[in-house]
């Protein structure tokens, strides 16, 4: 059964993102791809390695070491050249392949392989995957996002089986995360999370966060050796902190309720504490937080999905740095939006073993099924707005025209 499912959200992905193929070059894909010297030879592979993400374009200073993503974009470049084509379609098979790695996870965090499976087509056509898929750029999200599913996939059957083998391959597909984008440096408070959810012992919990914590080390010093130094640009602590919580609300709110579509969003920087937007959504995140963990008593797996949520938030939060040119963005959403789908099917899966009436299981059905087409029809609305700069750009302005 499980290769069928997984045979069915592949499809599922290229229905859905199929249109994407026509589209072109947008906003950073120009210089990135079009222009960029280094990806436009397999020989300059090494380079990618110690250099900064935007090394062979205009903007030759970046505080961005992500060399895999370059190494991608460069094996496109060998296949395809400068025909966008190609390009759209290595996206959707890797939103197909990062989907079918999901489902694998979550039949693993959910106890069985239909839970998984809504989890998984949740995750797929979730409406804040548009911009992620459909943007050639965005492939920085969905490069962490399967070495992260990988390395904790790994890291379960580890633990399963005690075979090194998944050890060494869950320490791998970290460090290949790593090498792809900096927001898989929350893997190791997953790996412990996921321990805590397995009901695993909390000092061998620890133990194995501290082990794939240990990667980290290498990481920065050897990201600190590439960029010379220009490290992430930090505001003021009370401008993060006050920012922050009001960005986690946003993206909460993306994640239930993802209307209206932005390409763009206007954040509001604050710099006090006492302006009551900012107490309001700092009470807001502390609710949900009180809530996870009153729900990890009657429902470990649904808490367990919030809580995947605001770790792998952390780095977009604006806690660590409030990202310019946008401090909000969907393509943010990619790995967190994992949490949100286990939480909605491990829900959805005990609501159904609660229910005995044929009557009200075929209503729930057709409740699914009701969202299933409503998110699938959403996202692909979203899509056009990547299709060419005219169209993105329209959007901008539309968005945020005081930006």
């Amino acid at each position: 059964m499980e290769w069928r499912h997984a045979a069915g959200l592949v499809l599922l992905c290229a229905v859905l993102y199929g249109s994407t193929l026509s589209f072109g070059f947008v906003w950073d894909d120009v210089p990135f791809i079009r222009e960029n010297q280094v990806i436009q030879s397999l020989g300059n592979i090494p380079r990618m390695f110690y250099s900064n993400l935007w090394a062979g374009t205009d903007l030759e200073h970046s505080n961005y070491y992500r060399p895999l993503p370059t190494v991608l974009s460069a094996v496109d470049h060998s296949l395809w050249g400068k025909n966008p084509f190609g390009y759209h379609l290595t996206n959707i098979l890797l939103h197909a392949v990062v989907t079918v790695m999901a489902y694998l996870l979550a039949i693993r965090y959910l106890g069985a392989p239909w839970p998984g499976f809504c989890a998984a087509v949740l995750f797929a056509l979730h409406p804040v995957q548009a911009e992620t898929v459909s943007w050639i750029g965005a492939r920085t999200e969905m490069l962490p996002a399967l070495f992260m599913f990988a390395a904790i996939y790994a890291h379960i059957r580890f633990l399963d089986g005690k075979r090194r083998v998944w050890l060494a391959a869950g320490l791998l597909s970290f460090s290949a995360a790593l090498l792809s984008k900096e927001m898989a440096v929350t893997l190791p408070a997953l790996v412990m999370l996921t321990g805590a959810l397995r009901k695993e012992p909390w000092r061998s919990n620890v133990r194995w966060g501290f082990c794939y914590g240990l990667i980290l080390i290498p990481y920065f010093v050897i990201r600190e050796l590439v960029l010379g130094g220009q490290g992430l640009a930090r505001q003021p602590l009370v401008e993060r902190l006050s920012t922050s919580a009001g960005l986690y609300v946003d993206y909460f709110r993306q994640l239930v309720f993802p209307v209206p579509a932005h390409v763009c969003y206007n954040v509001a920087i604050k710099n006090t504490f006492l302006d009551p937007a900012v107490l309001l959504a700092a009470l807001a995140v502390a609710a949900v937080i009180v809530a996870a963990s009153v729900l990890w008593r009657y429902e470990r797996a649904a808490a367990f999905g919030i809580f995947w949520v605001v770790v792998t938030l952390l780095p977009v939060s604006g806690l660590p740095t409030i990202i310019r040119p946008f401090a909000m963005a969907n393509r943010y959403l990619y790995i967190p939006s994992l949490g949100i789908a286990l939480a909605g099917a491990a829900l959805s899966s005990r609501a159904w073993n609660g229910v005995l009436s044929h009557r009200y299981r075929l209503i729930m059905v057709a409740c699914g099924g009701l969202l299933v087409c409503a998110m699938g029809l959403l996202t692909y609305s979203r899509l056009h707005y990547w299709s060419n700069d005219m169209e993105f750009y329209t959007k901008c302005v539309a968005d945020a025209p005081n930006y």
